[in-house]
């Protein structure tokens, strides 16, 4: 607060009277109370007709009237003078004053003055009088144009202004606040959807986002307009209807997720094209999501039909299959389609859904067997039930049509199968005898339990053979018998053979040898015998010389056992031998018919008879015995000792050995005789022709003549003759249409070979033997074409044509040539080049892949169409009798070049200037700019707007698609911000346009100031005082200043006036300063209180005020004066000091304080104190 002192000082004023007086001969016409030079009066514009707006004292009055004042002649219209005795008088009003403030240009003002003549109708005086009238808030807010209704689309924006029409009146006086109307919105705004952005100026945007398909549709929101009267605001409401218009917001959507159908596979693939209808359950469909739009939808297959087997109506969704299925060849038999749905209006709207073809088996497989054949190996005798292998078939059918059964084929009858698990186990363990057969072959079938579609389908049995061990179930077999009679003279020497045993077993290995041992019970006696354990030979322990009693026989027992290697496992039997003691005889034996060569058959079974050997002896009762002493260490041969005959006692090999060379002996049990035997072992043709290899892998170069040898194969046979000669044959028709062999294995060419027909041939060769059964073997050959370069590369067209687009930056691919070369290998090494059409050398091609490029731009105005001749040759020369006669193929390649959109876009103008006011609102539009390409037709153009500089604060934001450039964010011209001029680039470009060069334009936006700001005082309340003696007339040196941070007018203080100030200090409307006008008093009033308005220059004006304390300086203009003189006081004589004898009063005027003194007189008797007593001394 600022306090203003003044010091007393004297200033020559004019001073302006409220009135002026005239005097003339006879008594003048007065207002009272006198100095009134003006009247202010307020009254509501409602008063009513006849009331009264204030009296007067005027006297002596002649003549009363009220005058016009400033030419305002209607103003003294609206009141009247009623006289109430002679020296009052009542102005009241004459006409309703309620239209007066309520209109648009509204009178709140009325002045007029009050002329009084006096008795003599020559003097006059008059009182300028002025009436204020209040504007009351009589009347509410009334909206135009109402009911109100307006369409917006579901996408537009939140923030942006959707309507600005709201428009109420209010009929008070304008520019007030009785008239001053805000809207709201008080119902109907679901979501709160819709706001006012600016509640005066009623602009209603998007607050919320909208949705058509899933919100509301329709909104009748209830609006509000309400004045700002007191003491009550007055209102009305309106309906707003907005209706969203549905976009194109909602992708389609399927009606499920995942459709499912079957189809049954085909029986056979036969390639044919075909056309079904696969049913589905609901129908495949899809709907657009935006209920309001509902576009038309294209349907596709995007994934999963990479093999082409299905088709899709694209408008229907019916689903077809076109291409035969084979079940057993997918990975699945359920086959996943990725489906969409795309609006045909919108590509980028789409919606995916998926179909799960089930692909049904029929029966058109036959099982197949894991192996074709199962060859094992297990012990004979093995126990009834006992798994000796499982087998197993696999049918690529599923379900029913996958159901199998297994039958055996076994001759022997050893065997059953289980025919579900394929099981093989023994049935008939007797039959599993190895020494009666080996090896037992036999089949085993998968049969389908349903029928297959294909009748002469059959399943390939497989072959299962079982190779038996042998296991040690064969006792030894004594031969001829197991009693044996010897016979030995009293003069044999010991250690003297006197026979043999002989026990046989088929068993193998071990298992079949035998070992003899002599028993030690032989009935008691001492046997002077015993028994070699290899041979049986029965041999002399001991010298009959020593024995004192010799029995004429000896009997005892021999054991034969088998060497099986457990023990526990060994099998045996005994024979009973009799030895007779003889007397001694001096004639040796003689063999009949010596030397001996006997022939036998290879592969006959043990004990076989090879050769009887017959001797005589001169003596009479001498028993001859056979025996083999040498050549026999491998024991293969037995002989019967008592009759001679010579037996096998192994199978005989011809490819082993096929002459056994033996010393046989005949003994008379003292004398013997010796002679050589040769056994001759005849080959029998057992041996079938082996090949070195079973696969034999050739090769010969294509087109060599014919006789050329390609390979030499070669089979051996074991058997020997006739049995060993291998003569060989080719199989296969193929084979021996193009192949010959000789009887050396050697396999020539009978033809030309074309590797491009055919590239390799396989086929089996037989070797068979001379024998007799012929015996054969089989191998397979391969026989491998090799290339030369006797075929031409070749195009698959004569001419290829393709498009490309003109002006695309080089290399731009064209297209890839693609020769083939029915070749291989480096004979079908390819390159391309260009032999034609390409003089400009606009293009190339890489001679290794034959991907034609561009090597400059295309301009499709400067050459619309080129045709290149493009040729493929091989790198290698051509080979073989044609080669002369082969050429390298060129064919056409038109190149057709695509105009396309690659001009600039050109703005209507060089620059834009807008201007907006300050207070524009957020999302209003500040105008549109447009771009367009020259060069294209409004359908083949898309033109693209963005700003690009000064936007950094992201105050606009422009419509990318319509150039609408919009106010994103408030500006404020006045300081502090100073936003007086923005300045921005704007660019543009066409999208279809392939020229990726932009065009902008300097926009230029000007902020226009807007009356924004109320004036403002450097203080809020001014104080400051004056002396009451200050002249009338004085004007106050300033001490407020008003200010507006407006431009232009808005800026400019027009006037000031005051409010409040009782009529003592008049301000200067033009430049605020402040003239007393009425005589300061302190004794009547020491402080004025008043309001400074300052107005400045705006349409409609904005009003400031600033408080003013005036306080008025006493000043001592009267003295002090004695109340109640003379004063008459008595006291006692014996009155003591400070004893009160009387009170003395004195007033002042100027109320100011008063202070008594003794100033003479007997002051030594008395005193009085500065109040007001007086007291003895």
């Amino acid at each position: 607060m600022k306090c203003h002192n003044f010091q007393l000082v004297q200033i020559a004023i004019l001073v302006s009277l409220g009135y002026l007086f005239k005097t003339a001969s006879g008594q003048a016409c007065l207002f009272y109370p006198l100095g009134e030079n003006r009247r202010f009066e307020r009254v509501e514009e409602n008063i009513a007709v006849g009331s009264e707006v204030f009296r007067v004292q005027v006297y002596p009055r002649h003549e009363f009237k009220l005058e016009p004042v400033d030419n305002s002649l209607s103003d003294i219209n609206y009141f009247r003078v009623d006289g109430l005795d002679n020296h009052t008088v009542a102005i009241k009003v004459a006409r309703s004053l309620e239209d007066l403030v309520d209109k648009r240009d509204p009178q709140t003002v009325l002045k007029f003055k009050l002329t009084c003549k006096g008795g003599t109708g020559t003097d006059e005086a008059f009182l300028p009088v002025t009436v204020y009238i209040q504007d009351i808030n009589d009347h509410a807010p009334e909206f135009q144009n109402t009911p109100y209704f307006l369409e917006v689309d579901e996408l537009t924006p939140v923030g942006l202004t959707v309507f600005r029409g709201l428009h109420a009146i209010d009929k008070d006086k304008p520019s007030t606040p009785n008239s001053e109307v805000t809207y709201s919105i008080v119902g109907g705004n679901e979501n709160n959807s819709f706001a006012l952005s600016d509640p005066i100026e009623g602009i209603i945007v998007v607050n919320k986002p909208l949705d058509y398909d899933y919100g509301s549709r329709e909104f009748k929101l209830l609006i509000q307009a309400s004045d700002h009267g007191s003491p009550e605001s007055r209102s009305s409401v309106t309906t707003m209807t907005i209706r969203l218009k549905d976009s194109d917001d909602q992708n389609p959507i399927f009606t499920k997720e995942v459709y499912k159908t079957h189809v049954l596979e085909a029986a056979a693939i036969t390639g044919a094209r075909i056309r079904v209808k696969l049913s589905i359950d609901p129908p495949i469909h899809a709907f657009d999501q935006d209920v309001g739009v509902n576009a038309p939808l294209k349907y596709s297959i995007v994934q999963g039909n990479e093999k082409g087997l299905f088709e899709m109506h694209d408008q229907m969704a019916d689903l077809y299959l076109v291409k035969e299925i084979d079940r057993e060849s997918l990975k699945s038999p359920i086959l996943t389609l990725h489906i969409q749905a795309t609006q045909t209006d919108n590509s980028l709207r789409t919606a995916l859904a998926k179909v799960d073809v089930q692909v049904l088996d029929v029966n058109d497989n036959v099982p197949e067997f894991e192996y074709e054949m199962y060859n094992i190996t297990v012990m004979e005798n093995l126990p009834p039930g006992f798994t000796v292998v499982q087998v197993s078939a696999f049918d690529e059918d599923s379900g029913d049509n996958a159901e199998f059964r297994y039958e055996l084929e076994d001759e022997s009858g050893a065997f059953s199968i289980d025919p579900v698990g394929g099981s093989i186990s023994v049935k008939d363990p007797s039959k599993l005898d190895r020494e009666t057969k080996d090896v037992i072959r036999m089949k085993v079938v998968a049969k389908e339990r349903k029928p297959n579609v294909n009748p002469s389908a059959r399943a390939t049995p497989a072959v299962v053979e079982v190779h038996l061990l042998d296991a040690n179930d064969n006792n030894p077999q004594f031969v001829p018998s197991s009693v044996y009679v010897f016979s030995a003279t009293e003069v044999d020497a010991p250690l003297s053979i006197v026979g043999q045993v002989i026990a046989l077993d088929p068993d193998l290995d071990v298992n079949g040898v035998v070992r003899y041992k002599r028993q030690n019970d032989s009935l008691s006696q001492t046997v002077p015998f015993d028994v070699h354990p290899e041979n049986g030979s029965i041999y002399i322990l001991e010298s009959f010389r020593t024995i004192r009693e010799k029995p004429a026989r000896y009997t005892f027992f021999v054991q034969a056992s088998d060497l099986a290697r457990i023990e526990s496992e060994r099998r045996s039997s005994v024979a009973v031998v009799n030895v007779n003691i003889k007397d001694i005889n001096n004639n040796a034996p003689e063999f009949t018919g010596a030397p001996y060569e006997a022939f036998i058959g290879e592969s006959l079974p043990p004990g076989a008879l090879v050769y009887h050997l017959q001797a005589k002896d001169p003596d009479s009762e001498t028993t001859l015995q056979y025996s083999i002493v040498a050549g026999n260490d491998e024991g293969n041969f037995v002989v019967n000792s008592m009759t001679g005959q010579v037996l096998t006692a192994a199978v005989m090999d011809y490819e082993k050995k096929q002459q056994y060379d033996l010393l046989v002996q005949v003994s008379d049990g003292i004398n013997t005789a010796v002679s050589p035997m040769t056994v001759n072992v005849v080959d029998i043709n057992d041996q079938q022709p082996v090949f070195t290899h079973s696969y034999y892998n050739f090769s010969i170069v294509e087109e060599m003549q014919e006789n050329v040898t390609v390979g030499s194969i070669l089979a051996l046979d074991g058997d020997s003759g006739r049995n060993a000669i291998v003569r060989y044959k080719l199989l296969g028709d193929q084979a021996n249409e193009a192949f010959t062999i000789d009887e050396t294995g050697a396999i020539l060419s009978r033809r030309r070979l074309d590797r491009e027909r055919e590239a390799a041939i396989d086929f089996l060769v037989i070797a068979f033997d001379a024998g007799t059964p012929q015996l054969s073997g089989t191998a397979t050959v391969a026989v491998r074409v090799e290339d030369i370069n006797d075929s031409p590369p070749y195009f698959d067209s004569d001419t290829y044509i393709v498009s490309v687009p003109e002006e695309e930056n080089p290399p731009y691919t064209v297209h890839k040539m693609h020769a083939k070369d029915d070749d291989t290998g480096e004979n079908a090494v390819l390159k391309y080049l260009i032999v034609g059409g390409n003089e400009e050398k606009m293009f190339t091609i890489d001679e290794d892949n034959g991907i034609v490029t561009t090597a400059d731009k295309l301009n499709f105005e400067r050459q619309s169409e080129y045709v290149l001749h493009v040729a493929a040759r091989n790198v290698k020369p051509f080979q073989g009798p044609q080669a002369s006669s082969l050429a390298n193929p060129f064919v056409k390649l038109v190149i057709q070049v695509m105009d396309v959109n690659d001009e600039l876009v050109v703005f209507d103008r060089q620059s834009y200037q807008f201007r907006i006011p300050e207070n524009l609102p957020r999302s209003e539009s500040i105008g549109y700019l447009n771009a367009t390409n020259l060069h294209r037709t409004q359908s083949d153009q898309s033109i693209v707007y963005w700003i690009g500089d000064g936007n950094s604060q992201e105050r606009f934001w422009i419509n990318p698609r319509s150039g609408e450039l919009v106010l994103t964010e408030t500006v404020d011209r006045d300081p502090p911000n100073n936003q007086q001029v923005f300045q921005l680039r704007i660019f543009a470009r066409d999208q279809l346009s392939s020229n990726s060069f932009n065009t902008s334009v300097p926009v230029v936006i000007v902020i226009d100031d807007v009356n924004d700001n109320t004036p403002t005082f450097d203080e809020e309340r001014y104080a400051l005082e004056l002396p009451e003696n200050l002249p009338l007339g004085t004007t106050l040196p300033p001490f407020f200043r008003a200010k507006d941070i407006d431009a232009g007018p808005n800026g400019k203080i027009e006037r000031y006036y005051t409010n409040g100030s009782d009529d003592v200090f008049l301000v200067n409307n033009a430049t605020g300063a402040i003239t007393l006008v009425s005589n300061l008093d302190y004794e009547a009033n020491d402080q004025h209180e008043f309001t400074v308005f300052a107005v400045d220059g705006g349409r409609p004006p904005r009003i400031g005020s600033a408080n003013v304390v005036i306080k008025v300086q006493n000043i001592n203009e009267f003295a002090p004066d004695f109340v109640g003189l003379p004063y008459d006081f008595r006291a006692e004589e014996n009155a003591g000091k400070g004893t009160k004898i009387g009170h003395v009063k004195a007033f002042d005027g100027d109320g100011d304080k008063i202070k008594y003194s003794l100033s003479g007189g007997d002051t030594s008797f008395f005193m009085i104190d500065e109040i007001t007593d007086v007291f003895a001394y």
